[in-house]
């Protein structure tokens, strides 16, 4: 029997699974019938992105007392943290933003694609790492947790789902300067400000932040755009004992963009073509 289509149905069963597609971001939520459980189940063959993104993150920044509405030295952790997801694992770029981090995957072999696999060792990954990284700048840590899904994509699909993550990142963004304001400058609580802006449009959150004496074009494009990470290839002169003389060796290191492009435009959409498109090694 012909495996039915991850992006053709709503809704589909394989083996003890039921599996809701949600057909804008193309997310898989996974169901078990009761009494049921399938190890191995695996991600179709194709391209998929892992979302990270961090759990109870708003009490370990009260805690740890970041600077608000971002704090520069944990979106750094936060780098580093996906770093060592590019020295793993070998994803063609990622995007991250407030505490989520999404890694794009073209060539995935490692664990033979199961899906229960991959969302316990990213998720325990990425939150040893941060944990280790902030323990060295911080006392008193609190415990560090991700959640993981995976969303597959076809290929023409990545920059879509990339423009709707930055969506989120602008919107993420002014609510945190709106809601830094009106805690700040208005004396609210934390919980009720976060309830009056829950529905609030883009448009009135940017007149909220400059009616508080913010101009938005001076705000971090990072805080905005989110953050960018990819490969970047660049040629590096070495010596070659055999041969005994000097050669050219193609090298290749992790980028990181803190200003990245607006992906909705077309210099964007050009960019990101670039870096989806380059060639990674496959991870066996």
């Amino acid at each position: 029997m012909k495996e039915p289509s991850y992006f053709l149905c709503d809704k589909i069963v394989i083996k003890d699974y039921v599996i809701a597609v949600i057909r804008i971001n193309k997310e898989i939520t996974l169901f078990p019938k009761v009494g049921k459980t399938n190890p191995d189940l695996r991600i179709p063959e194709g391209w998929f992105y892992v979302r990270l993104d961090g759990w109870n993150f708003r009490s370990l920044s009260m805690k740890l007392e970041l600077e608000k509405p971002f704090d520069r030295l944990f979106a750094e952790c936060l780098v580093e943290t996906a770093k060592v997801f590019f020295e793993t694992f070998n994803p063609n770029l990622a995007f991250l933003f407030s505490d989520e981090i999404n890694l794009l995957f073209s060539r995935f072999t490692t664990f033979n694609r199961r899906l229960e696999k991959i969302d316990s060792v990213f998720a325990g990954l990425a939150s040893s790492t941060l944990y280790g990284l902030l323990s060295r700048r911080y006392r008193n840590m609190l415990e560090v947790s991700f959640d993981c899904r995976v969303i597959p994509v076809k290929k023409d699909e990545a920059l879509e789902y990339l423009f709707l993550r930055q969506m989120e990142s602008y919107r993420n963004c002014y609510n945190a300067y709106a809601q830094h304001c009106l805690v700040r400058k208005e004396g609210l609580k934390p919980r009720r400000t976060a309830d009056e802006l829950r529905n609030v449009k883009l448009e009135d959150l940017k007149k909220l932040i400059e009616e508080h004496g913010i101009t938005l074009s001076q705000i971090p494009k990072w805080h905005e755009r989110g953050i960018l990470m990819h490969w970047e290839h660049f040629s590096k002169e070495g010596f070659d004992p055999i041969r005994n003389r000097q050669v050219i060796a193609e090298r290749r290191r992790v980028k990181v963009q803190w200003s990245p492009p607006k992906f909705n435009i077309q210099g964007g959409k050009k960019i990101l073509r670039r870096f989806i498109q380059t060639k990674v090694n496959n991870i066996q």
